[in-house]
């Protein structure tokens, strides 16, 4: 298992909207896998009459496409079907419900996705798939699993428990050396495969009273758990005791019950309570089918550890939450926004120039929310920052609910590993009061120069050193001086000395 990345990933109409993150998953020099983009109506023609093997490893595609596909691969009748990713425009829960008990593994919300999240998925993914490809290998050497001999309830059937005529011919594609029979025994074999996974992979027989006997637990019980496959083998419901109670209520009992209504996929998480005392998360994937002649539902679940995982998602939420407490406190509208150009973060100035909630701006593009003619002024700087190159602005914006502001913003590009611009960060401020002030100041100095210019009395401005900082040219008819020659020396010089001193006590007094 060394490949850890999907060899092909089918990406249906991306021309619609495309995917934020894909250019940057390709791009990734140490990313083993192969993208194909395709349309639906290229996949139909092409996947018909294809074998398991023909079929890419994982499908991204939007959720609106999803029933139709699923119906047609289950049409295909192939013993392995791809690992299914389904695009939501929202993480509405209905529709990640919806999505889930259609078949997909998966969910991405599209105006979330980058890089590494997108990677994690389609990895995560492509382990289950070749642990389960592992399994329909071993199912078609022994000819049948575990289940095969309907051994009648309350009788543990384990890999090694086959009957002696069950055919062991290799899989295509796989040859052995000539040894003897009896060493290519192929529950040897599928023990052997399942027990160095670290995963817990196991069968179980899940009765219409919600009760359960397991047929195998592989050796990755020890590691996800705790507990050998012997000891949860012999106690089949201790397993339920350590799974935390309102997990097991809220988790576990409606998967459970699920299958009973007869929905086959189910993928959950959880936390456990390790042999050690540890709090551990779970994420588990079971595949239910109905098994006739012991009239009950044949499980097979691959279980993993994602404590770490969970424990890096709670620390970006807490580092989020604190980056939304610093940035709500501040009053100019600071923003993230990816290259589809659709708001994933906002802080609270925004709800209070928008009058709206952060949740109703949040996947919506920055035409939809700041409106066609302030999104035409900003265009030109949201299509220079997005290739790259920081860029700074001023300008009175209206905007969409009529408000016209007076705006000055800074807009950074977000590059990923590999150079690719993800997004951008903004930090938009209302700059109306100055830029009102200043008018002030401009139609104030107008009309100060038209007044020196057409008084006929000499005016001036002068500070309390003694020298004019203006004067109008009244000053040149009545004293004879130029005006430049004013402005050069201190109007002190122009004094009379009797009229010196209570000059100076006049200017000591605006000094204070």
């Amino acid at each position: 298992m060394d490949i850890v990345d999907p060899t092909v990933v089918l990406l249906l109409d991306p021309a619609l909207q495309p995917l934020n993150g894909l250019d940057g998953l390709k791009a990734a020099a140490d990313w083993q896998g192969q993208v194909v983009e395709g349309t639906w109506n290229d996949a139909a023609p092409a996947w018909s009459g294809v074998a398991s093997s023909a079929l890419p490893d994982v499908i991204v595609l939007d959720h609106c496409y999803l029933d139709s596909l699923c119906q047609w691969l289950q049409s295909l009748h192939c013993p392995l079907l791809p690992s299914l990713v389904v695009l939501l425009d929202t993480p509405e829960e209905s529709l990640v419900a919806e999505a889930l008990e259609a078949g997909a593994q998966d969910f991405l919300v599209r105006s979330q996705v980058h890089g590494s999240r997108l990677r994690c998925t389609l990895q995560n993914l492509w382990r289950q798939r070749q642990l389960r490809q592992q399994l329909e290998v071993c199912r078609q050497q022994s000819g049948q699993w575990a289940m095969g001999n309907e051994s009648p309830r309350g009788t543990a059937t384990h890999p090694g428990a086959l009957g002696d005529d069950a055919e062991a011919s290799p899989p295509h594609g796989i040859k052995y050396p000539n040894l003897q029979p009896e060493v290519l025994d192929p529950q040897v074999h599928l023990a052997n495969i399942l027990n160095h996974s670290s995963a817990c992979i196991c069968s179980l027989r899940l009765f219409p009273d919600l009760s359960w006997e397991y047929d195998y637990n592989s050796r990755g019980s020890e590691t996800v758990y705790g507990y050998s496959p012997e000891f949860l083998t012999e106690n089949p419901h201790f397993w339920a005791s350590r799974v935390y109670p309102e997990d097991f209520e809220q988790v576990i009992k409606p998967a459970l019950e699920g299958i009973l209504a007869g929905e086959s996929v189910h993928h959950v998480e959880f936390r456990f309570v390790h042999r050690n005392g540890a709090v551990r998360w779970i994420s588990e994937t079971c595949n239910a089918q109905w098994h006739e002649g012991q009239q009950c539902w044949v499980v097979t679940t691959v279980a993993v550890d994602i404590s770490d995982y969970k424990t890096a998602e709670v620390a970006l939420r807490q580092s989020e939450a604190r980056l939304q407490v610093i940035t709500d406190s501040i009053p100019g509208c600071i923003s993230y926004v990816d290259a589809e150009q659709r708001y994933r973060f906002v802080n609270r100035t925004y709800e209070e120039w928008f009058n709206c909630q952060k949740a109703d701006l949040l996947g919506r593009t920055v035409e939809e929310v700041v409106g066609p003619t302030a999104y035409r002024q900003a265009q030109p700087h949201i299509e220079a920052v997005l290739s790259g190159q920081t860029t700074t602005c001023e300008a009175k914006l209206t905007y969409g609910n009529g408000d016209s502001r007076f705006i000055s913003g800074i807009l950074v590009p977000d590059f990923d590993a590999a150079g690719i611009v993800e997004g951008y960060y903004a930090l938009i401020t209302d700059i109306s009061d100055r830029k009102q002030t200043e008018h002030i100041l401009q139609t104030t100095s107008a009309e100060l120069d038209r007044f020196f210019s057409v008084a006929l009395d000499p005016l001036c401005i002068a500070n309390t050193d003694g020298y004019f900082l203006r004067l109008n040219p009244a000053w040149e008819e009545t004293l004879g001086y130029s005006l430049k020659e004013l402005k050069s020396n201190s109007f002190l010089d122009f004094v009379h000395p009797d009229d010196l001193d209570s000059t100076l006590a006049a200017m000591a007094q605006l000094a204070d």
